[in-house]
């Protein structure tokens, strides 16, 4: 089957929805694909947005006022004007999917491309084929659409996060630099009874995240501010060449 559209997003998370919605409200016709079954799920997020940012209250757990910054094991540097909001991500990606279709974006989920050309026409694995005068790539790191025009994110990091327990209130931000984290750093982020765990590596260091941020899992733990069950885990490249 053959559908054609003005626009076409790749993409729902915050910028594809976003850009769904904006597009559909000028009275675009528009066509927005995620593979994910679920807006949001699974979570590849550290959940943070900083202070100036609107959002809806109803998807913040909870703010943050300030950033402490550890060095190896020397006592941190407090930065005491980081202001920010930690999100339910899954929630928020949910709420513009939502606002798009409300716009009168066609969503749908769960749809894999399979090629994109370099004219735009896309084939999804279902065997249907998509066109648009615009393609819009909101499509993650490794962009689909990025590499249909040439555009391709060579410097990325990779990373893990594992959430668990927060036993201890926590209204900061903490950043681990250490020799061991090449090419990235570590952080851990409250999200009101719970925390994010992560860190992030030069991609030549990939297989080091799990001990890394296993490491910083026990110091916690037996600093008694995180439990230590581990409630999920996630991970995925981030860009950082900056725009292309």
């Amino acid at each position: 089957m053959r559908h054609a559209a003005d626009v076409i997003v790749l993409g729902l998370g915050p910028a594809g929805a976003a850009a769904a919605g904006a597009a559909a409200r000028l009275g675009a016709k528009v066509i927005a694909l995620d593979r994910k079954r679920e807006a949001g799920v699974p979570v590849q997020c550290a959940e943070l947005v900083p202070g100036p940012l609107e959002v809806d209250p109803a998807v913040v757990r909870q703010p943050v006022a300030s950033m402490l910054t550890f060095v190896e094991d020397d006592a941190p540097d407090i930065n005491v004007a980081f202001p920010g909001r930690m999100l339910d991500r899954a929630a928020f990606d949910a709420s513009l999917v939502e606002a798009a279709k409300r716009a009168g974006a066609g969503v749908r989920l769960g749809c894999y491309v399979e090629r994109i050309a370099a004219s735009g026409e896309i084939r999804l694995a279902d065997g249907t084929t998509l066109s648009a005068p615009v393609v819009v790539g909101a499509d993650g790191p490794r962009s689909r659409a990025g590499k249909a025009i040439g555009s391709v994110n060579a410097r990325v990091v990779e990373t893990r996060q594992i959430t668990m327990p927060l036993l201890q209130a926590h209204a900061a931000t903490d950043i681990f630099l250490s020799a061991e984290i090449r090419g990235g750093y570590g952080w851990l982020f409250p999200k009101r009874d719970t925390a994010n765990l992560g860190a992030g590596v030069a991609p030549a260091f990939r297989a080091s995240l799990k001990p890394i941020v296993s490491r910083l899992h026990r110091k916690l733990v037996d600093e008694g501010r995180v439990g230590r069950e581990i409630l999920s885990a996630t991970g995925g490249a981030i860009p950082v060449g900056g725009m292309l």
